[in-house]
């Protein structure tokens, strides 16, 4: 066995690779998933051994001076490897064997020399970008080929195809990407990249497939699949391109596209299953491209804005060319909807025992990062605006059996815990949890509920209340009633309970704001603040109405209406709300910059105060809270914020702060 030398095109695992990586093979064992890792130093060191045998004395002398260095165990293993492969332990299954030995271990060099001109080359940079899917795909689906990944020993022989195969295709994306970046319009491609296009000319996979046909293990269906791979990268062409045209493309060609994007697994399975001499298992083919379809859409969410910078295909960027920005997220959802449930009615279907090994290979995965990474979490999910945040929470559900928030507060703790479980949220969802807290602790330092009433859009406070009733099992207005009394009440329920119009400045009744600042100042100056017309006016009226009734105030009696109430007992706490509500209805981010403000330059930071106004302003009205802060304050927000704050904690404010830029 140490004296074969195993050639792909002049890749060559011979003496020196297999003297690396005996030395350091207690290491690989004891971590198990750096299998892939494993492969990609292998293939570096290739480079120290050049192509051609060596003799018979160098071999003597390797085997010499490291069989004394190998395990008991695993000699035992590689003994039980050999019978195998010669038959030996599978008298009833000669084919079979006879099968592996020809795809693992025969190789002819002859031919390898006969076809030396139309070798399929990789590049390093290909076969790094290979190892991330290779990793996935062991711990992934070695189980649907009895493979164990805590085993290597039994799984080495199948990663040099494996892993060349990937690199090779890659190698490949990253070209056609490369013609998709610089195409000019449509499906015709202006390339600089004169080798790209000379490539895609011809056939990008023959050189790829006579190696396997040579090795032995190019069957039909991994020919149809290289031919779903050469039609999915020329559709990438023509829709990125008519994209960058801002010419029409149809759903069919996206749903396509999207369908074939995953081939590379399905060839890996299908080679898994050559070179284990086993037939196609068609329920876990069709189960593991639906599972791969639900990843591809999972990825593409995560890298919306760099696909999009470099105009390479991605499937939210195609539904929003399709159907606009504000229908696509819909429609995508529905596409997302139909995949998961065949998605759980395969998985109803396979045996229990592999629904369940396969299950726990999800947990394990969701166990593996999220507490260790938390500049990974950063990145994306700071990035993702709510819709997108949406899609990723849905996808991750359904490829991991749990809920994202869930391991997120698992996972994480503190402050940065709070504000990353703050923006992953539902805007509604986050709202109903926002005001069940204020319903808690409600004081004139936690008015967090006149936030949530009267700077968020009717409609959208109108879903929150929703969202609340659904998940507390009670009513808003119930609770807020319960937890306050007196004139608190008599504001706060009205406050919560009323559909506010969602007027405009066009639909302003000019007589009736004069009318009603008339009713405001009577009642003002008669210390009446919590009279019923004047809290019928602040609790029904639209915003836009409210602004003209102020602004006809302030014309007619020389101050604001605030200016008026500031005269008053600044500890009442009647009036302290009754200020608060107009400030949010008129000038939020007026409100929102003393919040940021005193939540800063208090002894002691309230990291509460702040988290709450980045997370639920950042893709609101920041911008203008900024200005603000800047204006008030001649010192920029992201700096008072930077310097008040560390660690995880200030990188995810930080991030936010700059989210409409991302």
């Amino acid at each position: 066995m140490f004296l074969n030398v195993y050639k792909i095109n002049d890749y060559k695992f011979g003496q020196v690779c297999i003297k690396h990586f005996i030395s350091r093979f207690t290491f690989f064992v004891n971590f198990p998933l750096d299998i892939c890792r494993v492969m990609e130093e292998l293939r570096l060191l290739e480079k120290l051994q050049p192509c051609g045998d060596l003799d018979i004395d160098s071999k003597l002398g390797l085997v010499s001076d490291f069989v004394p260095k190998i395990s008991g165990p695993f000699l035992e293993e590689i003994s039980r490897s050999i019978q195998r492969d010669d038959g030996e332990a599978k008298p009833a299954n000669t084919s079979s064997a006879k099968s592996q030995k020809s795809h693992v271990n025969k190789v002819d060099p002859d031919a390898s020399q006969k076809h030396e001109e139309l070798s399929a080359m990789v590049g390093l940079d290909a076969m790094k970008r290979a190892n991330s899917t290779l990793e996935d795909f062991s711990r992934s689906y070695f189980v649907f080929h009895q493979l164990e990944i805590s085993q290597p020993q039994s799984m080495f022989r199948y990663l040099p195809i494996l892993s060349f195969t990937e690199s090779y295709i890659y190698q490949v994306d990253v070209a056609n990407e490369k013609m998709v970046t610089e195409s000019a319009g449509g499906s015709q491609v202006i390339c600089s990249n004169h080798g790209s296009r000379v490539l895609f000319e011809t056939d990008p996979l023959k050189p790829l497939a006579d190696v396997l046909e040579r090795e032995g293990v190019l069957t039909q269906r991994i020919r149809q699949e290289f031919n779903s791979g050469k039609e999915y990268w020329a559709l990438e062409r023509q829709l990125c391109g008519a994209l960058s045209n801002k010419n029409k493309i149809c759903l069919e060609d996206v749903m396509r596209a999207i369908q074939l994007k995953s081939f590379d697994y399905r060839v890996l399975n299908l080679l898994l299953y050559k070179l284990r001499g086993e037939e196609v298992n068609e329920l876990h083919m069709d189960f593991l491209s639906v599972s791969v379809f639900l990843v591809e859409i999972a990825d593409d969410l995560l890298d919306y804005e760099d696909d999009v910078l470099q105009n390479s295909f991605n499937v939210l960027r195609m539904f929003v060319g399709i159907f606009g920005p504000l229908n696509a997220p819909t429609e995508l959802a529905k596409q997302i909807s139909e995949a998961e449930e065949k998605f759980e009615e395969l998985m109803k279907s396979l045996d229990p025992h592999l629904s369940s090994s396969y299950n726990k290979r999800c947990e394990g995965a969701t166990q593996e990062g999220w507490g260790t990474n938390e500049g990974m979490i950063i990145s994306i999910l700071a990035h993702r605006n709510a819709t997108q945040r949406s899609f990723i929470r849905s996808v991750y559900a359904a490829n991991h059996n749990k809920d994202l928030l869930t391991e997120l507060d698992r996972e994480l703790s503190g402050d940065f815990e709070r504000a990353v479980m703050l923006w992953t949220r539902e805007p509604t969802e986050r709202d109903a949890y926002l005001a069940k807290e204020s319903t808690k602790m409600f004081t004139k330092n936690n008015w967090v509920l006149v936030e949530i009433a009267c700077t968020r859009p009717p409609l959208e406070f109108f879903k929150a209340k929703q969202a609340y009733q659904a998940r507390y099992k009670t009513s808003l207005e119930e609770d807020v009633a319960h937890h306050t009394s007196g004139d608190i009440r008599k504001l706060l329920v009205p406050l919560v309970s009323t559909f506010r119009y969602d007027g405009n400045a066009d639909e302003v009744n000019v007589k009736l704001a004069s009318s009603e600042a008339k009713t405001l100042h009577k009642k003002i100056t008669e210390k009446a603040y919590s009279d019923e017309e004047l809290i019928r006016i602040l609790t029904t009226r639209s915003k836009a109405q409210i602004v003209a009734t102020l602004n006809h105030f302030k014309d007619k009696f020389g101050s604001s209406v605030n200016k008026y109430l500031k005269e008053e007992d600044s500890e009442d706490e009647y009036l302290q709300l009754l200020k608060t509500v107009i400030k949010c209805l008129t000038c939020p981010e007026k409100y929102f910059e003393k919040v940021l403000r005193r939540a800063i330059n208090k002894v002691g930071t309230d990291e509460w105060a702040l988290t709450r106004v980045v997370t639920t302003r950042a893709e609101v009205d920041m911008e203008r809270i900024k200005e603000e802060y800047l204006r008030r304050n001649s010192v920029p927000l992201d700096r008072a914020i930077a310097k008040d704050t560390s660690g995880d904690y200030k990188d995810m404010l930080l991030a936010l702060l700059g989210h409409g830029h991302a």
